[in-house]
């Protein structure tokens, strides 16, 4: 991926990497980041900070980049199922 897809120029911001260096696996690289609708297990959306590095796939709150509500290791993705019809994804993790 390129850096065009840190659509939240997120590598470039201090909070996240001190966030990275803290809760991450060290020497991450932010390799995708933008905003999206999370549909929690009740069916209510919430808008979420999703950052991708070369390690691991972060949650993080919108205006609080700082803040890590979930991290997954990229090795523990089993899968990615996109939808045809609409832009909705999700990521398999077995665990």
């Amino acid at each position: 991926m390129s850096s065009q897809s840190d659509f939240l120029s997120l590598a470039s911001n201090s909070s996240v990497q001190k966030m990275l260096d803290t809760v991450g696996l060290g020497n991450e690289k932010v390799v995708f980041s933008d905003i999206v609708t999370k549909i929690n297990r009740l069916g209510k959306e919430q808008q979420r900070v999703m950052l991708i590095t070369n390690r691991g796939i972060y949650n993080l709150l919108p205006n609080k980049y700082g803040t890590c509500k979930r991290r997954m290791d990229l090795e523990k993705v089993a899968c990615v199922s996109v939808s045809h019809i609409s832009e909705e994804f999700v990521v398999h993790i077995p665990d």
